[in-house]
């Protein structure tokens, strides 16, 4: 943590944590040739929060290699810059309970995406556009994500994919960070069936914490930075029909 002083009204020190619980299950259902709905939910701990999603999302296919779309989320227990809060009547200064906050979301997208042939072996590259405006709060965000899978095929079979997922959160009216998350994925999935899909994966997550609107009330002349830092241990599924 970086300050101009060191007081009661400061947030504690950096959070570091690692080995997180993690889990995700989405279910993928094919309208037509060209639209299709994804539900999304996932669960994970961060320290003593528990945070929760849930996001449904309607796509549709330019082509096999474009796909744009909306996307409405709900969340659980997120930790916002403002909840550094001063209570009125004692004049202490604590987090808000994450568990108190549920917040309705909606998103637009567009995904770019190509396969590329290195040796006989095939990997795909996509980009992921996604403007995000949080409703409950009115925080805009930029969320631009980049994705590398790997397709392993075994006698013609494909069997099982590795991927690399590198995602950020670009703040647009809140936090004096350029970049307020940072969001890396490593996973193995298992191609069980058409249908069923099971992976496991990695993940760490950068956040960094500057100043609430009750602190730049109280002390407009002071300043603090704080960082949360979560690695984490996940597993989920894909359901197609």
């Amino acid at each position: 943590m970086s300050n101009l002083a060191i007081g009661a009204h400061f947030p504690e020190g950096n959070e570091k944590q690692d080995g997180n619980p993690y889990f995700i299950t989405r279910l993928f259902k094919t309208i037509d040739e060209t639209h299709s709905i994804v539900t999304t939910v996932d669960l994970r701990k961060e320290d003593k929060r528990n945070e929760g999603n849930a996001n449904i999302s309607l796509r549709r296919n330019v082509s096999r290699f474009v796909q744009y779309g909306f996307e409405a989320d709900l969340n659980y227990g997120h930790r916002h810059d403002n909840d550094w809060q001063q209570n009125t009547s004692t004049g202490n200064w604590s987090w808000k309970k994450s568990s108190e906050n549920i917040d309705f979301g909606s998103s637009l997208f567009l995904k770019l995406r190509r396969d590329i042939s290195i040796k006989e072996k095939l990997f795909t590259g996509s980009v992921n556009l996604k403007t995000h405006n949080n409703w409950t709060k009115t925080l805009l965000t930029l969320k631009p994500e980049l994705i590398l899978t790997y397709h392993h095929f075994d006698a013609g079979a494909h069997k099982y994919n590795i991927y690399f997922k590198n995602s950020y959160y670009i703040p647009l009216n809140y936090s004096s960070k350029d970049i307020y998350i940072s969001w890396y994925y490593l996973g193995w999935m298992f191609n069980y069936s058409k249908q069923v899909k099971p992976f496991a994966f990695i993940a760490y997550k950068d956040q960094t914490w500057t100043k609430s609107k009750d602190f730049k009330r109280a002390h407009p002349d002071e300043n603090y930075e704080l960082s949360s830092k979560f690695s984490y241990l996940g597993v989920g599924f894909n359901y197609y029909f």
